[in-house]
């Protein structure tokens, strides 16, 4: 939703993104409604953010995040992004910028913390170390709760590539290992596999 705040005439209008997004016409909208309708937890942060912005002649860009609420009564997660215009005095006089509805984006940011928070549940809850492979990057995240107590390793760095960690398990076993990991990243039916074999830990010691 596109919008033009001219300041000298004390006038701010809108695109069309206002109504298809938020379900207002432009001539509905001025400043003092603006504000309203911007979340009450957020608006006087948002109103001082952006005065403050106004008033620091060095500031050109202003962007923030807030709830604004839609026609139909609900609010949407905004990301509001602004350029500052100034005259020749360095004084403020328009003010153009664009609002993104971003709420599919917080949710789903909600949901990942949800996870994570789960995901740290139970990492302390067992004496497995969990772990996940990026195929990708070739990058192996480790937690480190239990990382010491299953391989005897400080720190993941070390062993974070598969490189490192196949450099690691005992030479009578490697062969075996790789075999089984190519087997199960080539088949088109398994999806877990279970495997065993020695790892050199920190203290130089198989466990």
């Amino acid at each position: 939703a596109i919008w033009d705040w001219d300041m000298e005439n004390d006038e701010i209008k809108w695109g069309e993104g206002l109504y298809t997004l938020f379900g207002y016409y432009g001539n509905e909208v001025d400043l003092d409604t603006f504000y309203k309708l911007i979340h009450t937890d957020d608006r006087e942060r948002i109103h001082n953010s952006i005065e403050e912005s106004l008033k620091n002649p060095e500031v050109s860009i202003w962007k923030n995040e807030y709830r604004f609420l839609h026609r139909k009564g609900y609010y949407r997660n905004v990301l509001d992004n602004n350029f500052i215009v100034r005259n020749k005095n360095k004084k403020a006089v328009r003010m153009i910028g664009a609002m993104k509805d971003i709420t599919e984006l917080k949710e789903k940011e909600k949901d990942l913390l949800f996870l994570n928070e789960r995901y740290n549940l139970v990492t302390k809850a067992t004496t497995d170390l969990i772990w996940d492979w990026n195929l990708k990057t070739g990058d192996v995240y480790r937690d480190y709760t239990n990382l010491k107590k299953v391989y005897g390793v400080e720190d993941n760095e070390e062993i974070s590539k598969i490189d490192k960690w196949l450099k690691r398990i005992h030479p009578a076993d490697l062969e075996f290992v790789q075999q089984t990991i190519d087997k199960i990243l080539n088949s088109k039916t398994k999806d877990t596999f279970e495997i065993e074999y020695r790892f050199l830990k920190d203290d130089q010691k198989y466990t």
